[in-house]
């Protein structure tokens, strides 16, 4: 049985950080990545704007329900990861493996 994220420990839960474009997310998650006992995705995401073109003629529901029901990772990061673009050599696979 797979329990809810309300019994993991603070510790075990994961966050996702989101906002606007110019809105200073990209610092916040640069000031986050310094923390040691912080682990954070090396890629930025287009997951709203892609969300938000992909259902706009559906309206907010299909959004929503989209969002809560149907979302898959590819999306967050706007369609293909481009990990083959970036040097992500120093970035703790492992770690990320083991959380």
């Amino acid at each position: 049985m797979k329990s809810s994220i309300q019994e993991l420990p603070f510790g075990q839960r994961a966050c996702f950080i989101a906002g606007q474009a110019k809105s200073g997310t990209t610092l916040l998650v640069a000031l986050l990545d310094n923390h040691p006992q912080l682990l954070v995705l090396p890629e930025e995401t287009a997951y709203f704007p892609t969300i938000l073109t992909k259902y706009a003629s559906r309206g907010r529901r299909a959004q929503f329900d989209y969002l809560t029901k149907q979302s898959l990772s590819n999306v967050l990061f706007g369609g293909p990861c481009k990990w083959g673009k970036r040097n992500y050599s120093t970035f703790p696979s492992q770690k990320f493996l083991e959380t």
